[in-house]
């Protein structure tokens, strides 16, 4: 566990804390269409920090790209998902 620490705390990431209002609006994607609640809250969670782009391999996730306001949810380029290196 301290490689995956250490990758995390290294990296570039941007972190979002997650409360009420990211919580609500993960509950309306949900229900408009049809989502899991945390593939939802994902979503949600882009919108509201004004990410321009998601990458998603979840299918519930691409099929609401267009309807998403300033928010394009896609497949990230190449054929492999990639592997983090904590082994």
């Amino acid at each position: 566990m301290p490689k995956a620490v250490s990758f995390f705390a290294a990296s570039s990431f941007v972190y979002i804390e997650v409360g009420r209002r990211e919580g609500l609006r993960a509950a309306e994607i949900a229900r408009d269409h049809d989502m899991k609640g945390a593939d939802a809250l994902h979503v949600a969670i882009a919108e509201l920090s004004g990410c321009k782009a998601l990458y998603s391999l979840d299918n519930d996730q691409l099929k609401v790209t267009d309807q998403i306001d300033g928010l394009k949810i896609q497949r990230p380029e190449g054929s492999d998902q990639p592997t983090l290196p904590f082994a």
